[in-house]
């Protein structure tokens, strides 16, 4: 077996898995220290599929990047992946997230009432 058809069957295996060991790898395909260092490489850092954790290595499923533009509901729905059987079918829903902590809320917030305490935070635009 060639290594680039070695590369297509690792990969394919590291999808179905989602996490193998670089010990399982070596075993499963019969390979040396460093055919098995050239394939982490090429899966993680030519087609970045994957990501090393430790001794690990882990199907790197598509990553969201953080932006200060919000997509539209167009292209949210563009880029979501298509079922492809009955069992697949389900939704994705884009999702953002807002925490704000102001320091020393937490104790004022049990000295107050909860009426003076929302005044007061509505005082915070």
């Amino acid at each position: 077996m060639s290594f680039l058809e070695t590369i297509e069957r690792a990969r394919a295996f590291l999808e179905r898995q989602q996490r193998v060991s670089l010990g399982a790898l070596r075993r499963e395909f019969g390979l040396d220290t460093e055919t098995l260092d050239e394939l982490s490489d090429e899966l993680v850092k030519v087609q970045r599929v994957a990501v090393l954790e430790g001794e690990v290595l882990v199907w790197a499923t598509a990553k969201l990047s953080i932006t200060a533009e919000v997509p539209s509901a167009e292209s949210a729905e563009a880029l979501a992946p298509k079922p492809s059987t009955a069992a697949e079918v389900g939704e994705r829903r884009q999702l953002t997230v807002l925490f704000c902590d102001l320091v020393g809320s937490t104790p004022l917030s049990q000295q107050l009432d909860a009426e003076e305490w929302r005044d007061l935070i509505a005082q915070y635009p």
